[in-house]
């Protein structure tokens, strides 16, 4: 048996040891195009099996859960934590949401969490500003904006012509396998199913991958 043939193999036993929901479970290829439509293929399925989920963007919109509505309803019925690092020009409603936005029914919630298939998808696509609300609320979402300082001064974009505009991301599922992804599309309908955008992703799994690309996403998102 060929390396290659026993590294497949190796990767078989693995995927049947952790189960679908694992990362591994999801067939990647190493670069996404709009040919590839990315947010079935890449971004829904991997929502759904992560438990950790970071992002670094230019440009984020809640609005994105209604067309990830998906994905989103399993990562919260698995108890993701997602942590966003954002530029400064957040929506208003996006602000509303996560400062004072209408709280999610208790109920409702509960139909979110039990059933992410049916109850929890449609919830998300028609509620989606209350979900953000409740996330927050319950420590299932951290927002960090990034801004350019002097010191400990905060500047205008008029003052220092710099605006946080990096776009990569991790997912992290529950067995530890981790994808990062590295590219040109915003956190918004429009980067994942209007503009051409394309991303990377090296997948924890394929090691000199991840140790040439991946493992620096991780490193880069924690020491921001």
């Amino acid at each position: 048996m060929s390396d290659a043939d026993e590294a497949a193999q190796d990767e078989v036993l693995a995927l049947t040891a952790e189960g679908a929901d694992s990362l591994k479970a999801v067939a990647l290829v190493p670069r996404y195009t709009p040919a590839k439509r990315p947010l079935e293929s890449f971004y829904i399925p991997l929502l759904s099996r992560a438990k950790y989920y970071d992002r670094a963007v230019g440009y984020w919109s809640a609005k994105e859960l209604i067309f990830a509505a998906q994905g989103v309803a399993h990562f919260i019925a698995r108890s993701g934590i997602m942590r966003l690092m954002v530029g400064a020009e957040l929506h208003q409603a996006d602000v509303n949401a996560v400062l004072s936005g209408k709280p999610l029914e208790d109920v409702l919630a509960a139909r979110m969490l039990a059933a992410p298939d049916l109850e929890g998808a449609k919830i998300i696509e028609n509620d989606h500003l209350a979900v953000l609300a409740w996330m927050v609320k319950h420590e299932r979402l951290e927002i960090r904006v990034g801004i350019p300082v002097d010191g400990e001064r905060l500047l205008t974009y008029a003052e220092s012509g710099r605006y946080f505009h990096t776009k990569y991301g991790i997912f992290t599922d529950s067995y530890g396998n981790k994808v990062a992804f590295d590219g040109s599309n915003n956190a918004t309908t429009s980067g994942w199913i209007k503009n051409h955008e394309t991303f990377d992703v090296y997948p924890s799994w394929k090691p000199q991958v991840w140790e040439w690309n991946g493992q620096a996403a991780v490193d880069d998102f924690e020491r921001s």
